[in-house]
This record gives structure tokens, sequence and C-alpha cells, in this order.
């Protein structure tokens, strides 16, 4: 598989995403541990507030496979808060 072979994609000041008013509203991210009660509701602000990074994430995996070449895929994806990253060989440049 040399298409996994290639680039990793650093993404950074993941903290100042911008969304529509309605969608800042009424997202929120869901998890249940397995257990009675175990069900966690997170709203879109409190999880762009705390984990920035997750946000993005959970976006580009919702457009991946859910499968191996999915889980390979994710790892390639490097998600930092502010613009600061321990990559220093990689030179981000800004996507016009």
């Amino acid at each position: 598989p040399g298409v996994l072979m290639g680039d990793s994609v650093i993404v950074i000041n993941a903290k100042d995403i911008k969304v529509n008013a309605t969608r800042e509203k009424e997202k929120f991210y869901y998890s249940h541990s397995g257990y009675p009660g175990g069900f966690k509701a997170v709203s879109f602000p409190d999880q762009l507030e705390n984990h920035p990074d997750r946000v993005i994430k959970s976006a580009v995996w919702g457009m991946l496979p859910h499968n191996k070449l999915g889980r390979r895929l994710i790892k390639k994806l490097k998600l930092y808060a502010g613009p600061d990253h321990p990559h220093e060989a990689q030179q981000p440049k800004p996507l016009e």
C-alpha cells in the first residue's frame, strides 16, 4: 500500500474554527462507557473549549472508512489547538 506511506496532515489553530450558529447550538458529541448510566453528551462549545482537536478529528473520522484502512489513515492526521507543533522539519503552508 504505497498510498499509506505518504505525507501526514498537520492541522494547527484548531481552536479557531468557525461553524454556523445553528450547528453551534445543536451539535453534541455522544459517548457511552458500556456501563448502565454511562451515556455522556458534550455540547459543541464545551468540546471546542476543552478539546478543540477532537472536534476536527471526529469530523474527519466520520468521512473515513470505519475499517483497518481508516484507522491507518487517521493516524496520519496531526491536530494542534494552537500555532505551536513539534514537527520542526515540516514547514506548514496556509491553505487558501
